[in-house]
């Protein structure tokens, strides 16, 4: 009921032990996963899909992990949740469909309050 699989919520939970780390980590998870769900065909869902990621990544640079110390750390929240995604032909065929559809759009870095 929270937008994050099971699988990649226990994950999260394991790995995050932070409240705000983990926060952060679900908030990418969910943007993640509309990825996958979003409707391709739909341009105002697909840039609401897009927004959704880009409060993520700024909440994760700007607030969970900010700091060049945690750089790599902020880097690893999204590889990994994002190869725990698309972890298998459909999901992954899901993904491709959403960023091919996206190319050649912008985004824009997201603003004020951030974290959800």
């Amino acid at each position: 009921a929270d937008g994050v699989r099971d699988d990649i919520a226990l994950h999260i939970e394991k790995t995050y032990s932070d409240p705000v780390q983990w926060r952060a980590a679900m908030q990418v998870a969910r943007a993640y996963q509309n990825q996958l769900l979003v409707n391709i065909s739909d341009h105002v869902a697909l840039q609401g899909a897009s927004d959704q990621m880009m409060r993520a990544i700024a909440c994760v640079d700007g607030h969970a992990f900010s700091g060049p110390s945690n750089r790599r750390e902020a880097n690893r929240v999204f590889d990994e949740l994002e190869a725990m995604t698309a972890n298998t032909k459909e999901r992954l065929q899901a993904y491709l469909a959403y960023n091919k559809a996206r190319s050649g759009s912008v985004s824009v870095r997201a603003e004020g309050e951030v974290c959800d």
